[in-house]
């Protein structure tokens, strides 16, 4: 993987408060990068026509000089071919991070690489004000947030890297808890799931297509629904980065989910062996 600014373990923009303290006058002159070279970069690397997400740029102020700058998520490209996992960010999204690239005024030169300043961090960007300077707002669960807990942080640029500070007390990550209990169906399954607390920038994503496609890491398939079980066949395993690696399941055989619940927002399933897994929606 290239040189990333961000890495994402958990997308949790739904969490993130948005609401700017102040307004500025926008940035003036022009961005370092344009939407065209990003998806001339983005074509390249599906090896495809990229599609790109709402989200996917975003110009900012980051470095206070009064120009614009430009964040690149990658989270939010889609390759129009490949594999279900290489589709998502281009094979910029590892096992557990997709990349952000930031693009700053004051320090990117044309052709060279992105700033590397948010190394290892759980992110779901979103740029606010604060004062006089953009901002990153952030979500995260784990390390030194409380289990259960969704904390948010605030990271501003000091002129080197971006550094963050706690600005709220931890959200209660149940409170999804709270949402109606969805009738099991097609429509109510057909989504992308990750197993909680992992964050949906994981390979480990669980993907219920509408025409009943299967996908989850190195595994494609197809599934359908019987009552309230799902049923898992997988069809083909490969390697994620090796050409020729793919190979047919021989014999290949159902696997069973019994739903116990779902959500708009999460689902809870129980496996042949008993074991009950929460799983919460990322698309």
């Amino acid at each position: 993987m290239r040189l990333s600014v961000f890495t994402a373990l958990l997308a949790l923009t739904g969490l993130i408060a948005a609401t700017p303290h102040t307004v500025k006058a926008q940035p003036s002159g022009p961005a370092p990068i344009s939407v065209s070279e990003l998806k001339a970069k983005a074509r390249e690397a599906c090896r495809s026509a990229p599609v790109f997400g709402p989200d996917a740029v975003q110009r900012a102020d980051m470095d206070g000089d009064g120009r614009t700058d430009v964040l690149f998520n990658w989270a939010e490209v889609t390759c129009t071919a490949g594999s279900a996992m290489q589709r998502r960010g281009a094979g910029f999204c590892g096992m557990h991070n997709c990349s952000v690239d930031v693009y700053l005024s004051s320090q990117y030169k044309p052709g060279g690489w992105p700033k590397p300043i948010l190394n290892h961090q759980e992110i779901a960007p979103r740029v606010v004000q604060s004062g006089e300077l953009s901002v990153l707002r952030t979500a995260y669960q784990g390390g030194s947030c409380t289990f259960a807990k969704v904390c948010q942080r605030e990271w501003s640029w000091n002129g080197t890297k971006l550094v963050s500070r706690e600005i709220e007390a931890p959200v209660n990550a149940s409170a999804t808890a709270q949402e109606p209990v969805l009738t099991v169906s097609r429509q109510s399954i057909v989504g992308q799931w990750v197993e909680a607390p992992d964050g949906c920038a994981t390979d480990a994503v669980l993907v219920f297509e509408a025409n009943g496609d299967y996908a989850s890491y190195e595994q494609t398939g197809d599934w359908r629904l019987l009552g309230k079980r799902i049923a898992v066949v997988v069809r083909e395993t490969f390697i994620l980065g090796e050409a020729g690696s793919r190979k047919r399941v021989t014999n290949p055989t159902a696997r069973m989910l019994e739903v116990l619940s779902v959500r708009r927002s999460s689902l809870q399933v129980r496996g042949s062996n008993g074991k009950v897994t929460d799983l919460r929606r990322c698309k």
